[in-house]
């Protein structure tokens, strides 16, 4: 009897398990599409974190303040996502020229 009893409580907790993770799986997902097919952050590769109870965390480099602000609105408008966390830096497009392929372009003397 405490066999069956174990075994349906264990079954009951990895039901519990797989839904979260299939739960999280999906909602990354859904911010993932979401910020390709907004016109404000559909340029960039992002990558989205499901931290648990609809937060999530989005990762990626971007090209200014405004975009930042941008995807926190569109992740946060995805059904499921309650907080929204960025880690998103702004590129450093401020490159000169004087690079390329690792070697400074200089005359040698």
């Amino acid at each position: 009897m405490r066999y069956i009893l174990l075994t349906a409580l264990l079954s009951v907790l990895l039901l519990q398990v797989s839904c979260d993770l299939l739960q999280a799986s999906n909602i990354e997902k859904a911010v993932v599409k979401a910020l390709h097919d907004d016109s404000r952050t559909g340029e960039f590769d992002f990558e989205v974190s499901y931290e648990g109870e609809g937060k999530v965390l989005v990762t990626g480099e971007v090209d200014n303040e405004g975009q930042i602000e941008a995807a926190k609105e569109v992740a946060g408008g995805v059904e499921g996502v309650t907080s929204v966390s960025v880690n998103i830096s702004i590129a450093d497009n401020s490159s000169s020229g004087l690079m390329q392929d690792g070697a400074l372009n200089s005359p040698f003397f």
